[in-house]
């Protein structure tokens, strides 16, 4: 968000909710699908691949 110039007010704005919930999403330390599809299409970031990159990892460590 920092890097694309980007503010809380307009992260909430995209994905209709208030700044203050954008704040306890910052503080969270889960986040559920929905609401990370949400973001990433805001931002144009896939955050799931992430996760996807986190599971090949694990599972080649797994394997070895």
């Amino acid at each position: 968000m920092k890097s694309q110039g980007r503010s809380p007010s307009w992260l909430a704005a995209q994905i209709c909710c208030n700044r203050d919930n954008i704040y306890k999403i910052f503080r969270r330390q889960h986040i559920d699908t929905d609401l990370l599809l949400k973001i990433s299409v805001a931002l144009n970031i896939d955050f799931f691949q992430y996760y996807v990159d986190a599971f090949r990892t694990k599972k080649i460590q797994n394997v070895s």
